[in-house]
């Protein structure tokens, strides 16, 4: 005669969460260290206009950055309805262009001077008028490489969406 032992239900170990708090610190530190924070409210709101072919730049301690948009309050709501610049935080005018390159090439070591660039993010509904008094500012102050920005286009047209939608 054959006898059967009875099995004995095995329970599964419990997940071990000693760890977890020190795993979560370590995860927040990270992101504290690698994320790039703004350290001044923008003055200006801008809706900057949309492109198709876009590049980023590596070395972002040689760009400077001029902005074009209406002026907002505290709350990030439109305060005026005239077009406003703003140079490192501050609302300026077209004629304080110079003095903000000066100032950024001062911040600049000498070998970094020469690939200095400074990028325009005006808004879409900008006079063109105002853009092209900064970059004659900018010219005369000696900064060449001058940059627009923009977003990121969507690649579909109508003329796709149609042609698409005619399928069966």
């Amino acid at each position: 005669m054959l006898t059967f032992a009875v099995m004995k239900r095995r329970r599964i170990p419990e997940l071990n969460t000693a760890s977890l708090p020190d795993m979560i610190f370590t995860v927040l530190f990270f992101f504290l260290l690698v994320a790039h924070m703004r350290e001044v409210q923008p003055v200006v709101s801008v809706d900057p206009p949309s492109a198709t072919d876009i590049e980023r730049f590596r070395r972002q301690s040689t760009i400077s950055h001029i902005y074009v948009g209406h002026r907002v309050d505290a709350h990030g709501l439109p305060a005026d309805t005239a077009w406003t610049i703003e140079l490192n935080g501050q609302a300026a005018t077209v004629a304080d262009v110079r003095a903000f390159v000066a100032s950024e090439r001062e911040r600049l070591s000498p070998e970094e001077v020469g690939k200095m660039r400074v990028i325009i993010k005006a808004d879409r509904n900008a006079p063109m008028g105002i853009v092209s008094d900064i970059k004659r500012e900018l010219r005369e102050a000696g900064a060449l490489d001058i940059v627009y920005a923009a977003e990121k286009a969507l690649t579909s047209s109508p003329d796709k969406e149609r042609a698409t939608a005619e399928l069966p």
